[in-house]
């Protein structure tokens, strides 16, 4: 397994193996977790140091966990304001958010914190989800496959804007997989806050 580092301190020509050589973007930790699967590594971990990151973050790969340095929930901010902010690729499975606030602020039915329908075949991705908060609009989650997500806090992003509000939008256990939702808290989700 590899750590790739992410700071608001760092440069995204540094290496990013360790806090003091951290990339400055997420994007570009990313960079190195697909020449790290290249490379024969499958398992690897972003961890991003606090802040705030204005950016739309795209992973076909799988088993890589995104998680805050400090394992604070509110410590980092991953925000978008054109288009999703987090983009997995259909079928992909094993990746996880961990220790985050996911923010998406875009109105468009189709940009959410995390969308599971980029390109690729087969389900729509599968991954975890565990203690953040997501704080999106028009949907936090869109197009997940057996999922698991535990103690994960779901706001409406500046308020409820009618019918196209959903927490969890086109979520399935389908094909005989289990969808987990475990000690969640949605708030605010008066039109749906999962929608299957």
């Amino acid at each position: 397994m590899a750590t790739f580092y992410v700071a608001k301190s760092g440069n995204d020509s540094n290496n990013g193996a360790s806090v003091g050589t951290a990339k400055l973007t997420i994007g570009a930790a990313e960079q190195l977790v697909d020449a790290s699967v290249l490379a024969g590594i499958a398992t690897n971990t972003i961890s991003i140091g606090n802040g705030t990151y204005t950016e739309t973050i795209t992973y076909t790969g799988n088993n890589c966990t995104f998680t805050s340095t400090s394992q604070d929930r509110t410590a980092v901010i991953i925000t978008q304001s054109n288009g999703s902010t987090f983009k997995l690729a259909k079928g992909s499975t094993g990746n996880a958010f961990k220790h985050l606030t996911i923010q998406n602020t875009d109105d468009d039915t189709n940009d959410n914190g995390i969308y599971g329908a980029q390109g690729g075949s087969g389900d729509w991705a599968s991954y975890t989800v565990e203690d953040c908060i997501l704080d999106c609009q028009s949907a936090a989650i869109q197009y997940a496959h057996a999922c698991t997500i535990k103690r994960t806090k779901f706001l409406v992003n500046s308020g409820d804007n009618g019918s196209n509000v959903y927490g969890i939008k086109a979520g399935t256990g389908a094909s005989g997989e289990v969808f987990n939702i475990e000690a969640c808290l949605f708030v605010g989700w008066d039109k749906w806050a999962i929608n299957g």
